[in-house]
């Protein structure tokens, strides 16, 4: 009996054991690409009242194109924290319905200093 024909299978299949563990298997899962979208941006709470006025608004570069036909930009806006005036960037958010108009929102000058008025659908 020639042992090389009895030994050619059985080598083989140890090749091919010894080899399956040596490739390489990926599933691959393609991630939509992630966008940060504000649902409904609020700003400062409408009760802070500042002595000082906020700085001039930043002229802003809208942030790339919008995600979607139903998304408007809202631009940035100036919010108080402690001594220090931070700036908000803008961001594009989804209308809540075909029709709906953005209206910023702003601070605006009382007897007793300035307080934030905040944004809203119409």
């Amino acid at each position: 009996m020639n042992t090389r024909t009895h030994l050619s299978p059985l080598v083989i299949g140890m090749c091919v054991l010894l080899c399956s563990g040596c490739i390489e298997r990926r599933i691959i899962v393609e991630k939509p690409p992630q966008t940060v979208v504000v649902q409904q941006p609020s700003g400062p709470p409408a009760d802070v009242v500042v002595a000082e006025p906020p700085p001039a608004d930043r002229e802003e570069v809208v942030g790339g194109t919008a995600p979607g036909a139903d998304y408007v930009w809202v631009k940035g806006y100036w919010v108080r924290q402690g001594q220090a005036w931070l700036w908000v960037p803008g961001v594009w958010v989804r209308r809540p319905h075909a029709n709906a108009v953005w209206v910023e929102g702003h601070w605006q000058h009382y007897a007793n200093g300035w307080a934030w008025v905040p944004g809203h659908w119409i």
